[in-house]
């Protein structure tokens, strides 16, 4: 695997993570934790438009902006 291909794997896994604690906590804990699912939910959208970027050969900026990054989608 080449250098770019393992660092847009590494943006899917992470993004895959977050997505699967998010959906773990929203199961599995009663009262749910809204504003973490939230965020690992706001965190795992960004990771997979970071990775649809990435595959286009721009580098991502640092931000957790999601509407931006679907401007550069």
């Amino acid at each position: 695997m080449d250098d770019k291909q393992e660092m847009l794997q590494q943006w899917i896994d992470k993004g895959k993570d977050e997505l699967r604690s998010a959906e773990y906590l929203s199961t599995m804990h009663h009262p749910t934790p809204d504003e973490v699912i939230c965020y690992l939910c706001q965190q795992s959208a960004e990771k997979y438009l970071k990775a649809f970027i990435y595959s286009h050969d721009i580098e991502p900026d640092k931000t957790h902006d999601l509407e931006y990054l679907l401007e550069i989608c």
